[in-house]
């Protein structure tokens, strides 16, 4: 996770208090939990962001895409 985020982020880390929305393009509709992203934000840390601690708003969306399952990050900084 961390090499994939390295190669489509070029900045420094962020600073500030951070609003994170992940979303979960799944193959197929078997069960599955979506807090599981713990290791992806820890996995960031030090690239997108300082430390996952800054994450004050964080939205997590499960899809499904059987086409293409993938996961987007979009991150925004707060004020």
């Amino acid at each position: 996770m961390a090499w994939e985020a390295r190669s489509q982020y070029r900045g420094k880390p962020l600073t500030g208090p951070l609003d994170v929305t992940a979303t979960i393009y799944y193959p197929n509709r078997r069960r599955r939990d979506v807090d599981n992203l713990k290791a992806l934000y820890d996995a960031m840390s030090g690239i997108l962001w300082i430390d996952d601690e800054q994450i004050t708003d964080n939205h997590q969306l499960k899809r499904y895409d059987p086409e293409n399952p993938r996961l987007e990050l979009s991150v925004r900084e707060l004020s």
